[in-house]
C-alpha cells in the first residue's frame, strides 16, 4: 500500500490529497494576489478520481470556488482547479496561479515562469527565470 514516506498524503486519516499537498501553496499565491486575508463567504467544491485507478482515498480531479465579500466594493472570486492527469499547461508549466481583470491578465508560477497581458492579450512581459528556488534539496 502507499501509506508511507510521500504517499502519506493520499490517505484520509493523515493527508489532505493534491489539494493540500501542493495546491495549498498556489491557492495561497492567488489569496495574496487578490489582497484577500479573510475567510470566503461562499464555497462550492467538486471532484472525484477521475483519472488514476490506484488505492490513493483523496480526488485526483478537482475544481473548488471561493468568493469574498469586499467592504464597499465587489466579491473577489477564487477558482482552483486540479487536474493530475492534464499534459496541457499554460506556459508548459504544470502549476501557476492566473489572474485576470478589467485592463488584462497575469499568469506566474513557483516553477520560475511569468507571463502578462493587456487589453486584448497584447503581450507586456513574458519571462523564465529558471527552476524554482529551493528545489535544489530535491537533486541532493
Amino acid at each position: 500500500a502507499n501509506r508511507f514516506h510521500s504517499d502519506w498524503h493520499w490517505w484520509h486519516n493523515f493527508g489532505t490529497g493534491d489539494i493540500g499537498n501542493d495546491g495549498a501553496h498556489e491557492i495561497d499565491y492567488a489569496r495574496w494576489g487578490l489582497g484577500v486575508d479573510s475567510l470566503p463567504s461562499r464555497v462550492m467544491a467538486i471532484g472525484g478520481k477521475s483519472f488514476y485507478d490506484d488505492d490513493q482515498q483523496w480526488p485526483d480531479t478537482a475544481t473548488c470556488a471561493w468568493e469574498y465579500d469586499i467592504p464597499g466594493g465587489k466579491p473577489k472570486q477564487l477558482v482552483f482547479e486540479m487536474r493530475l492527469w492534464s499534459t496541457n499547461y499554460p506556459m508548459n508549466c504544470d502549476s501557476g496561479v492566473e489572474f485576470y481583470g478589467t485592463e488584462g491578465q497575469m499568469f506566474l508560477s513557483k516553477r520560475g515562469k511569468l507571463r502578462v497581458l493587456g487589453p486584448r492579450n497584447a503581450k507586456i512581459e513574458e519571462a523564465a527565470f529558471g527552476r524554482e528556488r529551493g528545489f535544489a534539496h530535491f537533486d541532493n
